[in-house]
């Protein structure tokens, strides 16, 4: 989406990147996408197969880290079964919806004398809370009931 391009300045430069795709995505929670420049040295990282294992079987090694993993869920094929449906338009089309309706909630926020924004809202989140001396007053009667 070429109005919000801005979020990855600089990216460019970055070793890796990890994305979770739940925020937007409509994946599962347990999903996370990582972007990284020298897989190798990823793979070389956290292989479970022994350096003996690598030197003695050459090429048909690197094939046993490329498989799912026996019992692990296929997390990947959530997302690719996402994309698939709503393709990027579709995903593109969502995500402008979302921002649209954090730039609404946003402005009633602004626009209430009981709630405040606490950060810009950029996005698709809005962080907001009660005006301060609305939460005084809160505090001063709550502890007067107390008392009393």
């Amino acid at each position: 989406m070429p109005e919000l391009r801005y979020v990855l300045d600089g990216c460019a430069r970055a070793d890796s990147l990890a994305v979770n795709p739940h925020k937007w995505l409509f994946t599962p929670f347990d999903l996370s996408v990582l972007y990284c420049r020298h897989m190798d040295l990823l793979r070389r990282a956290f292989s479970l197969v022994p350096n003996i294992c690598v030197l003695r079987a050459g090429k048909g090694a690197q094939r046993i880290r490329l498989r799912c993993a026996t019992g692990a869920r296929f997390r990947a094929l959530k997302l690719w079964m996402i994309i698939r449906y709503f393709g990027h338009e579709g995903l593109a089309a969502r995500i402008r919806e979302h921002c649209r309706l954090a730039q609404l909630f946003a402005s009633w926020v602004e626009q209430s004398h009981e709630w405040e924004l606490m950060a810009p809202v950029p996005l698709g989140l809005v962080a907001f809370e009660l005006v301060l001396k609305l939460k005084l007053r809160m505090n001063q009667f709550a502890s007067e009931s107390l008392m009393s």
